[in-house]
C-alpha cells in the first residue's frame, strides 16, 4: 500500500515546520535568546505558532494514516487534508497577525477540531 496522500500531506506539512521553525530561530538569533521567550512579544508569538503547529499535526496525521490505511475514500483524505491545511495557515495568521481573538483564529481552530473529530468518528465506526 503506498499511502500517497498521507505521504504528500506530511510532506507540506514537513515544510510549514520547518519555516515556523525557522521564524522562531531567526528571532531568537536577532535578540540573542536561548530559552524562552526574553520578554520579547514577536518571539513568544513565534514560539506559541509553533507549539501549537506541533500539537496538533503528529496526532491529525496519525488518523490520517489510519484512515487511508483502512481504506478512507481518497475524496475524503484528500478534502480533509487540504481543509487541515488551510485551518493551520489560518491559525497561524491568526496568531501573528492580530492581538488577542480574530476571525482567522477561530476559523483555523474550528476547521482543525472538526478534520479531527470526522477522521476519529471515520476510525470509530470503521472498528466495527
Amino acid at each position: 500500500m503506498a499511502l500517497q496522500a498521507t505521504l504528500f500531506y506530511s510532506g507540506i506539512l514537513g515544510c510549514l515546520y520547518i519555516y515556523l521553525s525557522a521564524e522562531v530561530t531567526k528571532l531568537r538569533l536577532t535578540y540573542d535568546v536561548h530559552l524562552g521567550d526574553g520578554g520579547h512579544k514577536d518571539l513568544l508569538r513565534a514560539i506559541r505558532i509553533h507549539a501549537n503547529f506541533s500539537e496538533y499535526v503528529p496526532f491529525t496525521l496519525f488518523l490520517l494514516l489510519l484512515c487511508e490505511l483502512i481504506g478512507g475514500r481518497p475524496w475524503m483524505i484528500h478534502t480533509l487534508s487540504l481543509t487541515f491545511i488551510a485551518a493551520r495557515i489560518l491559525h497561524m495568521i491568526g496568531l501573528r497577525k492580530l492581538e488577542g481573538p480574530s476571525i482567522y483564529r477561530f476559523l483555523g481552530a474550528t476547521l482543525t477540531w472538526c478534520v479531527i473529530s470526522i477522521l476519529s468518528i471515520f476510525c470509530l465506526i470503521s472498528a466495527f
